[in-house]
């Protein structure tokens, strides 16, 4: 943890979404706060929060591939999306479902963020695409 410690506070980060991270230690990280949630192979998702920044509503998604909380007004969104062309329906079925329980009731700003394995259009991509509809609507 020693790097990302360094980095978050050589460049003054406030708030961090991290993907599978193996190291357990979050508190080690000297003036953060970290919401967890396990995942897959002992791989966590993490939104990191500088000492004296509130996280509340925090919400973890029971399919392990997602966190989300809310600082002040702002909606904090960390998820991950299976990948691959053969899970394109969980990946579907996940934007379509288990993120829903991630979003804020009322209009509220957003920030979303993580591993979506996935595009919205075509040129967003330069590889094999993977387009999806669910994350676009």
């Amino acid at each position: 943890m020693g790097m990302l410690e360094g980095f978050l506070q050589t460049h003054d980060i406030d708030i961090a979404l991290l993907q599978e991270v193996t190291h357990a230690n979050f508190s080690a990280i000297r003036r953060y706060t970290a919401c967890v949630k396990e995942g897959t192979e002992r791989r966590r998702k993490a939104i990191l929060a500088e000492e004296g920044l509130t996280l509340s509503n925090i919400q973890r998604l029971p399919s392990r591939m997602g966190i989300s909380a809310t600082y002040s007004s702002i909606r904090v969104i960390n998820i991950h999306a299976s990948s691959g062309a053969d899970r394109k329906a969980e990946r579907e079925s996940f934007y379509n479902k288990d993120t829903m329980h991630l979003l804020p009731l009322t209009r509220t700003e957003l920030i979303l963020a993580g591993e979506f394995n996935c595009v919205i259009s075509n040129d967003d991509c330069t590889g094999q695409r993977s387009r999806s509809r669910a994350l676009n609507d």
